[in-house]
């Protein structure tokens, strides 16, 4: 991501329809639709560095890049008056995918009811009815789709090969327990004890630096990407004719 001083002059002089600030888990996305009709160029902007590295790659490293200074910003939180005044270490990436590429790769949408909420407090057109269409859109789920689940999409998703026998031994045990089972937590039932989806695919960690940003970079369409110095202001340039933050 990061360009040498001549590339860079080079790239100063050029012309974007969309410059995007940002290559986290939505700049990566913008810039994938933003290229996709392959008549606009994009500039995207990002702070971090590469996630090329193998402890961002490889899933069962998940814990690792998120207790780095090179990916994890190290935000915390207020003290929190619930939890005795603590202030909680809240992960957020500083790389190519960002928080995509240093998360846990759970898969979970939110609660159908959550959206049904927003609705009635006045957000219309974010029901689930409304949402669930781009679920499933994004979605590449590795055990295939169905009228809650996408196959299609560039976001994988997988169980995993959920060989361990405890895995297994822990479900039995929940519904003995009196607790409900779901065969799938982001399907019609997301109460109870069940398979949790990760964003893996092939074996790899599927960041939306994965999904989205390789893919437009493959593109006749420049996509072209900058690293940018932290805390400092992004000027327009003049030669840019229209411009968008991510």
């Amino acid at each position: 991501m990061s360009r040498s001083p001549t590339s860079i002059a080079r790239m100063n002089k050029q012309r974007f329809d969309y410059v995007i600030v940002g290559a986290g888990s939505a700049g990566c996305v913008l810039a994938d639709l933003l290229s996709a009709d392959g008549h606009h160029s994009v500039l995207l902007l990002e702070n971090g560095g590469s996630d090329r590295s193998v402890v961002i790659q490889m899933p069962s490293a998940l814990s690792i890049p998120m207790n780095m200074p090179k990916y994890n910003w190290f935000f915390h939180t207020e003290p929190e008056p619930g939890l005795g005044g603590r202030s909680l270490h809240t992960p957020r990436g500083k790389v190519l995918g960002g928080s995509s590429s240093i998360n846990g790769l759970v898969y979970i949408r939110g609660n159908p009811l959550d959206f049904e909420r927003w609705v009635g407090e006045g957000a219309t057109g974010w029901g689930y009815a409304d949402v669930l269409p781009y679920f499933r859109r994004a979605e590449r789920r590795a055990e295939g789709g169905n009228e809650y689940r996408g196959a299609n999409g560039k976001l994988g998703t997988s169980y995993g090969t959920l060989s361990n026998p405890l895995h297994a031994a822990w479900l039995v045990a929940a519904e003995q327990a009196g607790y409900p089972h779901t065969e799938d937590v982001n399907g019609f039932q997301q109460e109870g004890f069940g398979r949790m989806d990760m964003t893996v695919a092939n074996g790899r960690r599927c960041s939306t630096a994965n999904a989205y940003l390789r893919p437009a970079l493959r593109r006749a369409t420049p996509v072209s990407g900058q690293r940018s110095p932290p805390h400092r202001k992004v000027q327009q340039p003049e030669a840019v004719p229209r411009a968008r933050r991510g």
